[in-house]
């Protein structure tokens, strides 16, 4: 570890390369953890419109709540 750190520290530019790549890194991470939970929670929602059907019995199609009937 001890090397990359002198190579990093070596220079100004050099400094500045690791920091650009550094966040780079950070944004990409960032993007493909939300993208694979916005997949997984989509999944979960497949599964439980499968088992359930849609829409359930107190909503109407958009999701909104019936009034109940008098």
């Amino acid at each position: 570890m001890l090397p990359i750190l002198e190579f990093i520290l070596g220079g100004f530019w050099r400094f500045i390369g690791a920091l650009i790549l550094f966040c780079l890194l950070v944004v990409l991470s960032t993007d493909l953890l939300n993208f694979l939970l916005r997949v997984w929670t989509r999944f979960i929602r497949f599964l439980n419109i499968l088992r359930a059907g849609w829409p359930p019995p107190h909503c109407d199609a958009d999701g909104d709540l019936v009034p109940p009937k008098k």
